[in-house]
């Protein structure tokens, strides 16, 4: 009953991942599970395996991560790796007059949002063209996240593609235009929506 009750211990040692074929010790308790099998009584000599504390800091074992994992459902536990974000360009200028003349610009079609950017920007963005490239909710002041991310007095997102503003910030008057923005879904808990120009 003793030899049955060593071999058990040891199985559970191994199936449990205690010892890898790397681990100082695993040799010897290989030699330890021969002895017990072959029927000998445990003498001086006999082995009995303890787990290496070393080990089992270094590779974070989990006994029981499998069963945890058994019920994670990883296409639909976490957002997609992208999450919400969006692209915009925008133009920056210190006063309001500057920047309706701007928008007046535009919307007639004398000029296009990116040649506005860099002939009138006084953001460094202005040598991209006013691109501010990808960016998620948080990154930008208050009053541009929720131009871009937002809702408007009718609970909808501002639409992907169109000059909005004059948005007001601590910087200044912008005018944004968003070209692409990766949001939740308001149909599919879970999913997200990309909108692109």
């Amino acid at each position: 009953m003793k030899m049955q009750a060593l071999i058990c211990v040891a199985m559970l040692a191994v199936a449990a991942q205690a010892f890898s074929p790397a681990a100082p010790g695993h040799a010897a308790l290989m030699k330890g599970l021969r002895h017990a099998a072959s029927g000998q009584q445990p003498g001086a000599h006999s082995f009995v395996p303890a787990p290496n504390p070393s080990l089992r800091a270094s590779t974070g074992l989990d006994m029981f991560g499998w069963l945890k994992d058994a019920f994670v459902n990883q296409e639909y536990a976490e957002p997609p790796a992208e999450g919400v974000k969006a692209t915009a360009r925008h133009i920056l200028v210190k006063n309001l007059e500057d920047i309706i003349a701007i928008k007046a610009e535009i919307d007639s079609g004398a000029m296009t949002m990116e040649d506005a950017a860099r002939e009138y920007s006084t953001c460094p963005s202005k040598a991209q063209a006013g691109s501010l490239g990808s960016f998620k909710p948080g990154m930008m002041v208050s009053e541009f996240d929720q131009a871009v991310f937002g809702n408007d007095e009718a609970g909808e997102r501002n639409p992907v593609g169109v000059v909005l503003g004059p948005v007001e910030t601590k910087f200044g008057y912008h005018l944004i235009r968003i070209e692409s923005r990766n949001m939740a879904s308001k149909t599919v808990n879970g999913a997200f929506t990309e909108e692109t120009m």
